[in-house]
């Protein structure tokens, strides 16, 4: 063994260069400890506004600032709460519907006048009616006892 290395106490521990340098604190990314810290701070300055005993106030406070700190410090899917918000927004906007229409606006609009007026139940059993129609023209009458044997 190295004689620096029998000199060192056992809880002895060097740290390295890079522990420093890095964006974590606590092994949580920094933009975490940043975007908890201001909503906890948000969410206590409007709560101690609220007129409450100040017992209960304290109460309310340290409940949601430990939920909210271990919600923001852990984050959704590696990113921050802030951010798995704003793309979740921005995917709702984005989606589009589909129909079964296709690209053929007509038949979509012939489907829905036939279906006007109608409840629920019977928009299915109209549509089940057209499904069980077009496959007997696609595919012929189901076979009955007599064409079995």
């Amino acid at each position: 063994m190295d004689e620096n290395q029998q000199q060192r106490p056992l809880d002895y521990f060097k740290i390295p260069a890079n522990a420093i340098s890095t964006s974590y604190f606590f092994n949580i990314h920094i933009s975490h400890w940043i975007e908890a810290v201001i909503f906890i701070f948000l969410t206590d300055k409007l709560i101690w506004h609220i007129n409450f005993v100040p017992r209960v106030k304290w109460i309310i406070i340290s409940v949601l600032t430990i939920s909210l700190g271990f919600i923001f410090l852990r984050g959704i899917k590696g990113r921050t709460l802030t951010e798995a918000i704003i793309y979740a927004i921005i995917g709702i906007k984005k989606r589009k519907e589909y129909h079964l229409g296709g690209i053929n606006n007509d038949r979509k609009a012939a489907d829905m006048a036939e279906f006007a007026g109608q409840s629920g139940a019977e928009q299915l059993a109209t549509f089940i009616k057209q499904k069980l129609r077009f496959l007997e023209k696609r595919y012929g009458q189901e076979p009955t006892d007599e064409n079995n044997t």
